[in-house]
């Protein structure tokens, strides 16, 4: 996900291990008690969900010129909002928004074919909010509870607890640092 980053944060009284903290994210996911984590994972988990079918935009027909305006940096255009994703310094998928609905998301490979497919919840862009992701084939991919703009909860399909990113960084359940992000 791409379209809900930014900046902002409270911090936690790690103390009050019996009620979930105002905020778990971040540095203070690695300080509060294993029984707070417990609990925020707990509290945003969601239900499980399945396929879906009819996943429009499975091909961006305008692809040539998409890739040309995020190549050369330039992220939003009069009906949509752009982001380029990188392999170093090699351009390999990029993602549409479409300004008349921001609520779903589209990501492709550079000859247009769709990859991933976002679905986010109906307070989007207001926190928290929530997104599914799907396969371009309808197969669910992961489930992201948005808490604020610098912290997503992650989950599998299944409910199962993935992760949690703080800004560029995420922690497993335990609060051990498990991958570094760069597009944050």
């Amino acid at each position: 996900m791409f379209f809900g980053l930014g900046v902002g944060a409270q911090t936690i009284d790690g103390e009050n291990a019996a009620s979930p903290p105002a905020f778990a994210g971040g540095v203070e996911w690695v300080e509060i008690t294993q029984e707070a984590r417990d609990q925020r994972i707990e509290e945003f988990k969601p239900g499980e969900f399945g396929a879906i079918q009819g996943i429009d935009r499975k091909k961006d027909t305008d692809y040539r010129r998409h890739v040309a305006l995020v190549a050369e940096g330039l992220l939003d255009t009069d009906k949509a909002k752009l982001c380029a994703f990188y392999k170093g310094k090699m351009l390999y998928m990029y993602a549409i928004q479409y300004k008349a609905d921001p609520r779903k998301a589209y990501y492709y490979s550079l000859f247009g074919k769709l990859y991933y497919f976002d679905d986010m919840s109906e307070n989007y862009p207001n926190f928290p909010y929530s997104s599914r992701q799907y396969r371009a084939n309808g197969k669910p991919v992961s489930y992201i509870h948005f808490y604020d703009s610098d912290t997503q909860y992650m989950y599998a399909p299944d409910g199962e607890f993935t992760g949690i990113w703080f800004k560029d960084k995420m922690y497993d359940r335990e609060g051990k640092q498990i991958l570094t992000r760069t597009n944050w």
